[in-house]
């Protein structure tokens, strides 16, 4: 039960990476998501600009996002 809610939410995870990086991308920033999982600084503050946007669909990916990263 635990290795599929483990796998469960990585997958989430995932697909929440790839909706933040084209959702960033239709708002002017690319993404290194290699950088994004190693740098915490350059993440939080894509995390904050995501947060601010305009756009609901980033906005709730990024807080799905932040979720995801704190377990």
């Amino acid at each position: 039960m635990f290795t599929e809610v483990t796998r469960a939410d990585a997958c989430v995870a995932l697909l929440a990476e790839v909706d933040f990086k084209w959702l960033m991308t239709g708002q002017g920033r690319w993404i290194d998501l290699a950088r994004f999982h190693n740098d915490a600084a350059y993440s939080s503050e894509l995390l904050e600009v995501a947060l601010a946007s305009q756009s609901f669909a980033l906005r709730d990916c990024a807080a799905l996002l932040q979720i995801h990263s704190k377990k």
